[in-house]
């Protein structure tokens, strides 16, 4: 898989822009990603995400397996948790001047290595024009000044022996114009990790009163306006990607894939009318 900025700039895990006054993000969005100057020589055996998707939050718990796929020797990496809403809040608290500051931090992060509770510290930096990973920060609405913040966490990788990473958050939903509400999830971080990402399984719960039949999909009419393929805040991928196992319960399931060189397995996104026009 690519090669990636080093140690010394730890932006790399910014999460996805924001398009000025069309929408929000909500943070949480992308898996762990090691914080190195090569490609990691740990794999990502598999992801599970479990997403309760409300009318406004959403509770998340992943789960990463992880192996090293050295013979001789184990591997201590660093690994990095991207909290947009964060960096939102320090530029806010610099006065710096903002497009759109709606975006939350992540609530109640928890994180877990071998099924024991571990603590994960947040940083956040300031990033100049022009630096070294500088387009994974979050900039102010003149571009002069970005900020990243994320959560790191040292993690050790034996010989012979996998590791289990989880983390558990409640994020707010993103929302788009005209009244859509939804939840990303982005895989293309996990670029980063050797070789393919050999499974993700991603299990969604539908809360206060929605169904796998009012998402809005592809072709879904809100307000006039119907939401395409690939806009933002639609459901994706489309339907028959997924496995509709009732009315509540949503399964998506991709196998050896690499998401930094297939488009069509970057991420997922569930997607709902807001509550006061559901």
């Amino acid at each position: 898989m690519n090669r990636f900025p080093p140690i010394t700039c730890l932006v790399l895990l910014a999460a996805l822009p924001v398009i000025a006054n069309d929408g929000a993000m909500h943070d949480g969005s992308r898996g762990p990603e090691p914080l190195e100057k090569t490609e990691s020589p740990v794999r990502m055996v598999s992801e599970h995400i479990e997403v309760q998707f409300g009318a406004k939050r959403s509770t998340v718990h992943c789960t990463f397996h992880f192996r090293n796929t050295q013979t001789d020797a184990p591997v201590t990496q660093l690994l990095g948790f991207p909290d947009e809403g964060a960096a939102i809040d320090g530029a806010r608290r610099r006065g710096w001047p903002l497009m759109d500051p709606t975006l939350s931090p992540i609530i109640r992060m928890r994180t877990a290595v071998n099924r024991r509770p571990v603590k994960s510290q947040l940083h956040v930096v300031e990033v100049a024009p022009g630096e070294e990973g500088g387009h994974f920060a979050f900039w102010d609405a003149h571009h002069q000044h970005g900020i990243s913040a994320w959560y790191t966490l040292e993690v050790k990788f034996p010989v012979g022996r996998d590791v289990v990473v989880e983390r558990f958050y409640t994020v707010e939903n993103g929302w788009t114009m005209p009244s859509v509400r939804y939840f990303h999830y982005t895989t293309e971080t996990g670029g980063a990790w050797k070789g393919t990402i050999g499974r993700l399984q991603a299990d969604v719960t539908l809360r206060d009163g929605l169904t796998a039949s009012r998402l809005v999909w592809p072709g879904t009419s809100i307000s006039d306006s119907k939401f395409e393929k690939g806009r933002p805040g639609t459901t994706e991928p489309e339907r028959a990607a997924w496995q509709v196992r009732d009315a509540r319960h949503l399964r998506l399931v991709w196998k050896e894939f690499e998401p930094r060189t297939e488009p069509e397995h970057r991420g997922f996104t569930i997607s709902r009318r807001a509550p006061s026009d559901a």
